[in-house]
């Protein structure tokens, strides 16, 4: 039976943000991209974290009380 490693799904060079990236433009990004998750890096490029698209929905005001 093969093995599934990790390195075969991962994406080389995946686009990330910073953390000092704001939510609304984190979101945009996610929404032109169509990622749910989006990784967040220091300033070395090491990993501290990923936000979701839960997360960003959570973060954001709920469509009930946003005025259209």
């Amino acid at each position: 039976m093969p093995k599934n490693l990790v390195r075969d799904w991962m994406t080389p060079t995946p686009v990330t943000v910073g953390a000092k990236t704001t939510l609304p433009e984190a979101h945009k990004l996610r929404k032109e991209r169509d990622f749910r998750r989006l990784p967040v890096v220091d300033d070395q490029g090491r990993l501290i974290g990923i936000v979701t698209l839960s997360d960003v929905r959570e973060a954001g005001p709920s469509s009930a009380t946003t005025l259209s």
